[in-house]
């Protein structure tokens, strides 16, 4: 009877250990899973971090060259502009020594692609920004008094004088400021020159 007992308790042991092998499989196979995750995490997030980088560099040689294609943009607004504002002075200095009437309409032209390009040159060179207090010189000042001829005669005058002041502007800020300021004038005295013209023309009408 006790050895009946005893091999029925040897069983319940044998069962009860054999049913706890699985469990304590699953135990140590989560420890494991659970002891390689901060080593995974960190693999995973060394891997997103160099694929961030990689984005932001390619993002910032797309800047780099779509600043590189703005500049040189740029550049070449300035650079027809300027050789645009020379060949104007020399026309417009054409109609003003001429001893016959002036052709308005060719007068028109030629002070409206003057302010078109002391706007676009304006615009694209880094020149000093006027101070907050300068005042801006009223048009009706500019050419008070004055014949056509004589207003496009200070036209060209002020084209002369940009360029010298443009020229010396790398080496020299007031020079830089006065070319500056001679842009504004430009675009001033066209504006008032084209309203002259048109006033002229109704007169003319």
């Amino acid at each position: 009877m006790e050895n009946s007992f005893i091999k029925s308790s040897c069983r319940i042991v044998i069962v009860l250990a054999a049913a706890s092998l699985p469990l304590l499989a699953g135990t140590a196979a989560a420890q494991t899973t659970r002891a390689s995750t901060p080593e995974l995490d960190r693999r995973l997030s060394n891997e997103k971090n160099l694929r961030d980088n990689e984005r932001l560099r390619r993002g910032m040689e797309a800047d780099s060259e779509a600043r590189a294609k703005s500049k040189e943009e740029r550049q070449a607004i300035v650079s027809e502009a300027f050789m645009r504002l020379q060949v104007l002075h020399n026309e417009t200095m054409t109609i003003v020594l001429s001893s016959e009437a002036p052709d308005l309409k060719r007068v028109s032209a030629a002070v409206e692609e003057t302010k078109k390009r002391a706007v676009e040159l304006r615009a694209n060179l880094v020149l000093p920004k006027p101070p907050k207090d300068e005042k801006k010189e009223k048009s009706e000042e500019v050419t008070a008094g004055k014949d056509l001829k004589q207003s496009l005669t200070d036209m060209c005058t002020l084209i002369r004088t940009f360029v010298t002041n443009l020229n010396s502007s790398p080496t020299d800020d007031k020079a830089a400021d006065q070319a500056r300021r001679e842009l504004d004038s430009l675009v001033t005295l066209s504006d008032k020159i084209t309203r002259d013209l048109a006033e002229a023309g109704k007169r003319v009408n």
